[in-house]
């Protein structure tokens, strides 16, 4: 289990365009993200077999099991 900071996770930063608007994006190891890190979006997740997109204006919150859990925020 890790802290709500995800920092130790963080690969690089890129320009990803949401919505047609440019957006610094942290890019995350997906092998080092833990248990109790929230990501807040824009970020992407990169895992061997997968890779996942937090758009803007949604949150990750990685749970016990390595689940993530996107949530919309207000």
């Amino acid at each position: 289990r890790g802290e709500e900071s995800a920092e130790e996770a963080l690969k690089r930063r890129r320009s990803c365009i949401f919505d047609g608007k440019a957006f610094d994006t942290p890019v995350y190891d997906g092998e080092r993200v833990r248990a109790g890190n929230v990501i807040q979006g824009p970020a992407i997740l990169e895992e061997k077999t997968t890779t996942v997109v937090v758009p803007p204006s949604f949150q990750c919150r990685v749970d016990g099991f390595k689940n993530y859990l996107l949530q919309k925020i207000t």
